[in-house]
């Protein structure tokens, strides 16, 4: 399993809150994430585990774009909805 940030930046009206960042994150690795206050750590979490969108940039999990992922697993749920409905 791999998880890779690439450009990724958040901002907020005119506030940058993440400044372009890129990350990667490796199979059976420990990670930490330091920074000083309001440096944008929840933010970045949050945005790692798909709670938050980027303002640019890309997710990528397993080789795989993040937002990708999100319409595959969409059209399979509604596949098993129309499934289990007929």
């Amino acid at each position: 399993m791999s998880l890779e940030l690439k450009g990724i930046e958040k901002k907020v009206g005119e506030e940058t809150h993440i400044y372009n960042t890129d990350l990667k994150f490796e199979k059976n690795t420990i990670n930490v994430l330091l920074g000083s206050t309001l440096a944008g750590k929840t933010t970045l979490m949050q945005i790692m585990a798909g709670l938050d969108k980027p303002t640019s940039g890309e997710i990528w999990f397993n080789q795989m774009m993040y937002f990708h992922l999100q319409y595959i697993l969409l059209l399979r749920l509604k596949q098993l909805k129309n499934y289990y409905l007929h």
